[in-house]
């Protein structure tokens, strides 16, 4: 499905490993965090409206990264 910016639903989910938390984290195709796809220890993210390369920078410069695996990637079928 198309939306009004010309661009079709899709949600990226990833696997993030932290030094403390590891949890699904959805990504939307604008690059936000989706809320309901993301574990609730991730969630805070969502709410300060963080971009994928600002989330793994976050957690590269407080060395916490531990891994960030792509799971799956899904688009809406109508």
């Amino acid at each position: 499905m198309i939306n009004k910016d010309g661009l079709m639903y899709k949600r990226t989910i990833y696997w993030l490993c932290t030094t403390k938390f590891c949890g699904a984290l959805a990504i939307d195709q604008s690059g936000y965090v989706y809320m309901y796809d993301t574990a609730p220890c991730f969630r805070w993210m969502y709410k300060k409206k963080m971009l994928l390369p600002n989330i793994i920078r976050f957690f590269k410069n407080k060395n916490q990264m531990i891994s960030l695996q792509k799971i799956t990637e899904e688009e809406d079928p109508f």
